[in-house]
């Protein structure tokens, strides 16, 4: 029999939060703690969210042929994180034991995955013209780092985007 920690050392454990654009990575190892050795293992692992099932590994192709007493299987997957709230990882292996009968082994693993930005907005109008104020917050415990940040106004307006320069009383300006 597979051990049932299937994925005991699992990165899912969340040691740090997970965020929208990151890669999300983790490490899975499938042990077989009983005294016989597991045959034909196959093994998968998906993410659920609750609008889809993204499946990172399937082995049913070419199923593991073998994990013996004591032995493990290990391996990492990985995927792009395009949606916000709860996710699980969702890892299973299917194999014959030392009697020839098929277990099926499942392993949840629940993480969620928030925001690491938010913008607010302040829009003023001083005389005829409108002044729109963009924050950008960091909801992170890291610092980021921002090579570019656009603004694009809808077509009926034009927009000058206002940049400090190194000395205060200078100000550089871009219309669009």
């Amino acid at each position: 029999m597979l051990c049932a920690a299937l994925v005991a050392d699992a990165s899912v454990s969340v040691a740090r939060a997970i965020y929208l654009g990151e890669t999300f990575c983790s490490y899975i190892s499938i042990n077989n703690s009983s005294g016989l050795e597991a045959r034909e293992v196959i093994i998968k692992a998906e993410i659920q969210t609750e609008r889809q099932r993204i499946l990172l590994l399937d082995t049913s192709k070419s199923p593991v042929e073998s994990i013996r007493s004591g032995g493990r299987y290990d391996f990492i997957v990985e995927h792009d994180v395009k949606e916000l709230g709860a996710h699980t990882l969702v890892c299973t292996a299917l194999y014959n034991d030392g009697d020839a009968e098929r277990k099926y082994l499942p392993q949840f693993f629940k993480f969620t995955v928030s925001n690491p930005l938010s913008v607010r907005t302040k829009v003023r109008t001083i005389k005829d013209t409108t002044y729109l104020e963009a924050c950008i917050e960091n909801h992170t415990k890291s610092n980021l780092y921002m090579d570019q940040v656009d603004f694009e106004p809808a077509q009926q307006w034009s927009a000058t985007i206002l940049e400090a320069d190194e000395h205060p009383s200078v100000v550089k300006s871009t219309i669009r």
